[in-house]
């Protein structure tokens, strides 16, 4: 049975400290205020300095309860995925009313800030690709990477107007 030691924090010194988190791989810290984390991870930190070894994840279970463990493998930044000494697990809740009105925003700005020479550019480089995928056959009719790109670029140039009507009536779900 694993129990996972609750301490109060008050004033410790750093010796206590250092016996705390020898002692107990995992325990549950009580502050009086918020803002004591930076100390709580300053503390953590000197420590580390005398154990090179020693990882923490801290968690934030509420503003005033901290969840202090010692990793056996160093943990990474959820972030970047990089490997981090301590990791913050800071206890959010999502919004999810918010998040669907900012996804919603989002979703109808995004015509209005998508550019029709940028629109252009994307289905250009689309089409040659397309036309790319095809192209032993080309090969086979005597046209090497070059002439190929250039005959889809051409080809897109003349056809633009028709394609882009196309696109658009695919991304706006008009299609018959």
């Amino acid at each position: 049975m694993n129990i996972t030691p609750r301490i109060a924090l008050r004033r410790f010194a750093a010796d206590v400290w250092n016996e705390i988190l020898t002692h107990a791989p995992r325990l549950e810290l009580e502050v009086d205020n918020p803002g004591c984390l930076s100390t709580v991870l300053g503390f953590l930190r000197r420590y580390q300095n005398q154990l090179p070894g020693a990882w923490f994840v801290v968690t934030i279970v509420t503003p005033t309860l901290l969840m202090i463990e010692q990793p056996k493998e160093q943990p990474t930044n959820p972030m970047t995925g990089k490997p981090c000494a301590i990791r913050v697990n800071a206890a959010t809740t999502v919004n999810e009313t918010g998040v669907v009105e900012e996804l919603a925003q989002v979703a109808t700005t995004f015509p209005e800030h998508l550019t029709r020479a940028a629109f252009r550019a994307f289905l250009r480089e689309q089409f040659g690709a397309h036309v790319l995928k095809h192209r032993r056959k080309l090969r086979a009719l005597g046209l090497d990477y070059e002439a190929m790109r250039n005959l889809a670029l051409g080809l897109f140039d003349k056809s633009a107007a028709s394609l882009e009507q196309q696109a658009l009536r695919v991304l706006t779900g008009e299609v018959a």
